[in-house]
């Protein structure tokens, strides 16, 4: 797949390069995501990802809708699309646990604390939330937030209701 891709990203790239030597602004943005992309493939990345990609967005607008050259967005969604995938498996086979990055803690810390003001059944839930935000990475931090949000108004509510017929709220 990856010497498919490569010249996919060439065809790209070459046909990208001669809009980006007259300084397109579009084609400039373009030709460093290709450029990323390719080193990605091949294995070097020699600097970081250039923020999201947003070629395929970038000549959907440029070539497509305002241009005359539709085949070339055809061709960059394309390769967004297969580079994104690539991206998805490396990310996939990368063994072991990954590190915790502050916000997590912090999501962590509060479900931690959330849970200690709540019943048992919510505890259960944000636990459960809590191992689900690791497990999936790419919706992992807000999920967890959607949880705790959950979590937190369903205890003021059970505790409001508990205050309300003077019950014990544990």
């Amino acid at each position: 797949m990856s010497e498919a891709l490569l010249a996919r990203i060439d065809s790209a790239l070459a046909q990208i390069e001669p809009m980006a030597s007259h300084s397109f602004e579009p084609a400039l943005s373009i030709r460093r995501q290709l450029r990323w992309c390719r080193d990605f493939v091949c294995g070097v990345t020699r600097e970081s990802m250039p923020g999201a990609l947003t070629m395929g967005l970038i000549a959907v607008r440029e070539f497509d809708m305002y241009g005359d050259r539709p085949e070339l967005a055809s061709l960059i969604n394309d390769v967004q699309r297969l580079v994104e995938e690539e991206m998805r498996r490396v990310r996939l086979r990368r063994p072991g646990i990954r590190n915790l990055d502050m916000d997590e803690l912090f999501i962590f810390m509060v479900q931690l604390v959330l849970s200690l003001r709540m019943g048992l059944v919510l505890t259960c839930a944000i636990a459960v939330a809590a191992v689900l935000n690791y497990a999936f990475a790419e919706v992992s931090r807000w999920v967890g937030i959607a949880i705790i949000v959950i979590g937190f108004v369903a205890g003021l509510y059970g505790e409001f209701r508990c205050r309300r017929s003077d019950r014990d709220p544990s």
